[in-house]
């Protein structure tokens, strides 16, 4: 069988439970749930690695905090760390996510 190389990004989802998202100039209070390493094709590796095939993952790792969680997150996952980049942090984004689970992200461009 042939390996598959998954070529994209690894970023930080910031979750936080809210009770609902907040309409224009309402203020709503929020519960940190968790920092996860996440991204598109973060989530594809790990889908072909749980269906047991043999996979790489090609994401940069950058400097500064969003890149040390997420090369924390691949060292732990035995993840090895293809390209590093200087530079430039890894991103992140916040993930609101409201009591039936719908969740609405806000990702910040730099």
């Amino acid at each position: 069988m042939n390996k598959t190389l998954v070529i994209g990004a690894a970023f930080v989802d910031v979750l936080m439970d809210v009770p609902n998202l907040p309409t224009t100039g309402e203020d709503v209070s929020g519960k940190l749930r968790a920092n996860i390493v996440g991204g598109s094709a973060f989530n594809v590796y790990g889908a072909i690695k749980y269906a047991e095939q043999d996979v790489d993952l090609f994401v940069p790792i950058g400097k500064g905090h969003y890149a040390d969680l997420v090369s924390k997150d691949m060292v732990k996952k035995s993840i090895k760390p293809l390209l590093k980049v200087d530079g430039a942090d890894n991103g992140w984004d916040i993930s609101f996510v409201e009591p039936d689970g719908e969740r609405s992200f806000l990702t910040p461009c730099l």
